[in-house]
């Protein structure tokens, strides 16, 4: 009984951490692509900018 009542919160603890973990790696991944997004922008207005 006690070991059935150890394994399911080890398994949620387990769920919630890899689910932590992609949400981790999406948050920096997006954090990337609106750095790199961000930078195309400014890089386009400064350009804009010199030509007029």
């Amino acid at each position: 009984m006690n070991k059935k009542k150890k394994s399911i919160p080890s398994l949620l603890t387990k769920k919630i951490l890899e689910d932590v973990k992609a949400k981790e790696i999406d948050f920096i991944s997006g954090l990337i692509i609106a750095g790199f997004i961000f930078y195309i922008i400014c890089s386009i207005i400064v350009g804009f900018k010199n030509i007029f």
